[in-house]
C-alpha cells in the first residue's frame, strides 16, 4: 500500500462513519490498519483522531507530514457527485436519530469524561437537550402573564408564544441534521475566516447574536415575539458561520490559521458586557412588568438580550467542542504547525488526542500488529 491508497482508503472509512455504518471502535481499528512504510522504513497511518498524518518513533506515534502529492484532509469527497445525491448530506432523519448518542452512554461521558474531551456525538444531544429545555422555560414565561390575565380578567389577556420555542427545538435540530450540507455550504467563507484568530471568531459568534437582534430591533422597527422569531434564525446562523470549522465539506482542507489579526476577546466582551448593562437599565416598562413576555420584548434592551442571548445559546452548544477546545488551549490557534480539527474528528476516535502516550498493538508498533 502507497500513501496515495492509503489516503483512499481513509476517504472510505470517514465516508462509512458518516453514514453510520460503522461504529467507533470499529473505524479507530480499521483505520489503524491503514498503515504505509516510506522509503526511509519509517511507517506512517492517518490520525484517527485528527487530520493528518502519525509516525511511529520507534515507541509512540507521533504527528508528522510525510512527502505526499496533496494533504490528507478529513472527509475529502471521493468524486463530484450531482448535487443531492451523497446520502451523507441527505440522509434522512430515520438515519439521524439513529445516529444520535443513546441516553446511557451520554450519561457516562457527562460524569467520567472532561469537557474538552467529548466526542461530537455527545455535543449533538446536548445542543438537542439544551434547545429543548429553552424552549421549555420560554414557553412557561410567555405563559405566565396570560394566565394571569386569564384568572384576575384585570386587562385582556396576552398572546402566547408558541413559535419560539418551535424553533428553539427546531434550529439544534437542523444544525446536528444538516452538518455536512451546511459545512458545503460555508466553504467560501473560509478565506476570510483563515485571517482571523480561532478566539476571536469564537468572541466574535458570541456577539453577533445581540448585534442582529439590535439591527432586527433598531433598523427594521419588528418587536416583541417576531424579534425573537427572526433571530433565532439569523443570530444563530451567523453565529454558526463564524465558529463553525466546515471538517465535513468536500473541498475541506485543514490549514493553520494565520493569527495576523491580534486576540481581541477581552475588549470584545467586556463592550459587550458594558453596553448590555447600560441598556437593562434602561428597561423601564420591562423591570415595571418582568413577568410579561410581550412587554419585555418590546423594551429597548431587555429585548435584544433576550433574543440575542437565545441565538447564542443555541449556537454555543452546536459548536461546543470548538469553543471549549479553543478556549481551555485544547488546539493550537493561529502560527501552530498544525490545527485541531475541532468537532467532528476531534475526539474520542483514537490517535494522540484520546491519549498521547497511546502505544498501538501492545507497544509493539506497527511490525508487531
Amino acid at each position: 500500500m502507497d500513501f496515495d491508497e492509503a489516503a483512499r482508503k481513509y476517504t472510505e472509512l470517514q465516508v462509512q462513519r458518516q453514514k453510520g455504518s460503522l461504529t467507533d471502535q470499529q473505524y479507530r481499528t480499521l483505520v489503524d490498519q491503514v498503515r504505509v512504510q516510506d522509503g526511509k522504513g519509517i511507517w506512517w497511518q492517518p490520525d484517527p483522531g485528527r487530520t493528518g498524518w502519525l509516525f511511529w518513533n520507534g515507541t509512540q506515534w507521533h504527528p508528522g507530514t510525510p512527502r505526499l502529492p496533496a494533504p490528507l484532509a478529513v472527509s475529502p469527497a471521493p468524486a463530484v457527485k450531482p448535487q443531492g445525491s451523497d446520502p451523507a448530506t441527505t440522509r434522512s432523519f430515520t438515519e439521524f436519530r439513529a445516529g444520535i448518542m443513546d441516553e446511557r452512554e451520554y450519561t457516562r461521558i457527562s460524569k467520567d469524561v472532561p469537557w474538552n474531551k467529548r466526542p461530537q456525538k455527545w455535543w449533538d444531544r446536548f445542543s438537542i437537550i439544551l434547545g429543548i429545555g429553552a424552549a421549555v422555560v420560554w414557553f412557561i414565561y410567555s405563559t405566565l402573564y396570560p394566565l394571569i390575565n386569564l384568572v384576575t380578567k384585570s386587562v385582556p389577556a396576552e398572546e402566547i408564544d408558541f413559535i419560539s420555542p418551535l424553533l428553539m427545538v427546531a434550529m439544534p435540530l437542523v444544525l446536528v441534521w444538516q452538518r455536512k450540507g451546511i459545512d458545503n455550504f460555508l466553504m467560501p467563507l473560509q478565506p476570510t475566516r483563515k485571517k482571523f484568530s480561532r478566539k476571536m471568531l469564537i468572541g466574535m459568534g458570541i456577539a453577533i447574536p445581540f448585534l442582529t437582534a439590535f439591527i432586527i430591533y433598531h433598523v427594521f422597527q419588528i418587536d416583541q415575539y417576531p424579534l425573537m422569531y427572526y433571530n433565532i434564525v439569523i443570530g444563530t446562523l451567523a453565529s454558526y458561520a463564524l465558529v463553525r470549522e466546515p471538517v465535513l465539506a468536500d473541498k475541506y482542507q485543514a490549514n493553520p490559521y494565520t493569527a495576523s489579526t491580534p486576540d481581541l476577546k477581552i475588549p470584545l466582551f467586556l463592550l459587550i458586557g458594558i453596553s448590555l448593562c447600560v441598556r437593562i437599565v434602561l428597561a423601564d416598562d420591562c423591570l415595571t412588568s418582568p413577568l410579561n413576555a410581550r412587554d419585555c420584548m418590546r423594551t429597548t434592551g431587555t429585548a435584544e438580550l433576550l433574543a440575542g442571548g437565545v441565538s447564542a445559546g443555541v449556537s454555543g452548544a452546536v459548536n461546543g467542542p470548538t469553543m471549549i477546545q479553543t478556549l481551555s488551549d485544547g488546539g493550537k490557534d493561529g502560527g501552530g504547525s498544525e490545527s485541531v480539527v475541532s468537532g467532528d474528528g476531534g475526539q474520542d476516535y483514537g490517535g494522540i488526542d484520546d491519549n498521547p502516550d497511546t502505544e498501538f498493538c501492545g507497544g509493539r508498533g506497527p511490525g508487531g500488529c
